[in-house]
C-alpha cells in the first residue's frame, strides 16, 4: 500500500487550537505542537485556529489534511463580542471573545461533511463545538485552568483579586461542563488529574496522564560557558500572569538579597515579554531583558544556573525540563516544580523563602562540584520526559476511544 493510500485510509480528527502550535513561544503551544505531531502519524488532521493565520511551515502543510483560521473580531467589534460573552453568555474571561460565529459555523460544516473519530480542543475553544455532537471530545489540558485561576487570585490585591475570584467561579462551571462532555481528558500531571476528578464531582470522567515533555536531542551537547560575572537565567512566557507573579516575587523579594550577597551576578530574563511589562521591570539593577529570543539554547549555554520562581501554578513547567535537558542546575519553588517528578536536593533545589532561595543560588555558584551533581541527576531524570513518550501515551489513549481502522496497526502492536 502506498503512503498516500495509507494516509487516505486513516480516520479523521478535528483539532481546535486558539493559537498556531508551530509558534513555540508558550508552554501551551509547545505541548500542542508535539502532541499534534504524534497524532498526525495515525490520523488525518483538520486544524482550525482562532487567531489570524501566521505563515504556515511546510512541515505542517505536508502533515495535515487542512489548516484554516477564523480569528475573533478585533477592535471595537472584538470588545463588544468579549463583553457580550462575559455579560450575556456568562463566559469566563479565559474563553470570552475567542470563538467567532464564523468558527462555530465552520466546525458545524466540517462535522456535517466528514466522519470524525474525535474532536480535540483547548478549553478556550469549547464554545466552537456544537452541543448536540456525538463525536468523542478530547480535552488536552495544559493546566487545570480553574485551579490556576484560584491560586493566581491569592497573589493579587483588591480589587483585581476579587474580580479574579468571581471569574474563577464562572471558569469552574465552564471547565466542569467541558470536562463532563469530554470522552477523554489528557492532563499534564497526577495533581491535575485529581483536580479534574474533584471538579467533575460525582460525574465519572476518563482521564489519562500525558505529561509535558522536551525534545532531548535539541538540547543535547550544549556547552557550559564560564562567564564573569556569573549569569543566572529566568526563562518563560512573561505574558502569562502566573509567570509575571513569580518573576515579580523574585525581583521584589529575592533580588535585593541576592545583590547584597553577590553584587556582580547578572540575571537574564529571556522569553516572550510584552513592551509594557518590559518597561515595568527594566529598572532593576543587574537584570538584563532578552525579549522574544528566536532560540533559547544560546541563553541556556550562557547560564550557570536556571531559576524558576513560580508562586501559583497548575500543569507542569516545560522550562524545568528544558533546563534539565541542557544540563543546567535548577533552583525553583514548590509551585514551580508542580507536576514534575523530582527529588529535592538531588536533581534540583526547591526553596520558597526568599533568603533560602538566595542561599541556594549562592551555594551553587560557589560549589561547582554540587552543580555537576545536580546536572548529572537532572539529565537522568529528564530522560523519562521526551516528547515521543508523551505522544505515544496520547495516541494509545485515543485508541481506547476510537475504532481502529483496518489499514492501521494499534500503536501497542507496532
Amino acid at each position: 500500500m502506498s503512503v498516500q493510500t495509507i494516509k487516505s485510509s486513516r480516520r479523521r480528527v478535528l483539532i481546535l487550537n486558539r493559537w498556531a502550535p508551530w509558534q513555540l513561544c508558550t508552554g501551551e503551544r509547545i505541548r500542542n505542537h508535539w502532541l499534534l505531531h504524534a497524532l498526525a502519524t495515525h490520523y488525518r488532521i483538520d486544524l482550525r485556529l482562532a487567531q489570524a493565520l501566521p505563515e504556515i511551515p511546510s512541515e505542517y502543510t505536508q502533515m495535515l489534511q487542512s489548516i484554516e483560521s477564523f480569528p475573533s473580531p478585533s477592535g471595537l467589534a472584538g470588545l463588544l463580542q468579549s463583553c457580550g460573552d462575559v455579560l450575556i453568555r456568562r463566559r469566563p474571561v479565559h474563553a470570552a471573545g475567542v470563538v467567532s460565529p464564523a468558527l462555530r459555523a465552520e466546525v458545524a460544516r466540517l462535522l456535517s461533511e466528514h466522519e470524525y473519530a474525535a474532536i480535540q480542543a483547548d478549553l478556550s475553544m469549547a464554545d466552537a463545538i456544537p452541543a448536540e455532537t456525538s463525536v468523542p471530545i478530547v480535552y488536552t489540558a495544559h493546566n487545570c485552568e480553574t485551579v490556576l485561576q484560584r491560586r493566581l487570585a491569592y497573589g493579587e490585591r483588591f480589587p483585581l483579586a476579587a474580580v479574579m475570584r468571581w471569574d474563577a467561579r464562572r471558569l469552574a462551571r465552564f471547565e466542569q461542563r467541558f470536562v463532563r462532555r469530554a470522552a477523554l481528558v489528557a492532563a499534564c500531571s497526577f495533581e491535575d488529574i485529581a483536580a479534574f476528578d474533584q471538579l467533575s464531582r460525582t460525574t465519572p470522567i476518563s482521564t489519562v496522564l500525558v505529561p509535558n515533555g522536551v525534545s532531548l536531542s535539541k538540547y543535547a551537547g550544549l556547552t557550559t560557558q564560564t562567564t564573569a560575572p556569573p549569569t543566572v537565567l529566568i526563562s518563560g512566557n512573561m505574558e502569562s500572569r502566573a509567570n509575571q507573579q513569580g518573576l515579580l516575587w523574585f525581583l521584589h523579594d529575592v533580588l535585593p538579597l541576592l545583590r547584597a550577597r553577590k553584587r556582580d551576578v547578572v540575571v537574564r530574563i529571556a522569553g516572550r515579554i510584552h513592551a509594557s511589562f518590559s518597561d515595568m521591570i527594566s529598572h532593576y539593577e543587574g537584570v538584563l531583558l532578552v525579549p522574544n529570543p528566536p532560540d533559547m539554547r544560546p541563553e541556556l549555554e550562557r547560564a550557570q544556573l536556571v531559576l524558576v520562581p513560580v508562586t501559583a501554578s497548575s500543569g507542569a513547567r516545560i522550562r524545568i525540563l528544558e533546563a534539565w535537558a541542557a544540563g543546567r542546575p535548577v533552583v525553583t519553588t514548590t509551585a514551580g516544580v508542580h507536576g514534575i517528578e523530582h527529588e529535592e536536593g538531588h536533581d534540583l533545589i526547591v526553596r520558597d523563602d526568599p533568603l533560602e532561595f538566595v542561599d541556594a543560588i549562592c551555594g551553587l555558584l560557589n560549589t561547582p562540584g554540587y552543580c555537576d551533581l545536580l546536572r548529572r541527576h537532572g539529565l537522568e531524570r529528564v530522560a523519562q520526559y521526551d516528547w515521543s513518550l508523551a505522544g505515544k501515551k496520547l495516541v494509545e489513549a485515543y485508541w481506547s476511544i476510537t475504532e481502529a481502522p483496518d489499514a492501521l496497526v494499534a500503536p501497542s502492536a507496532r
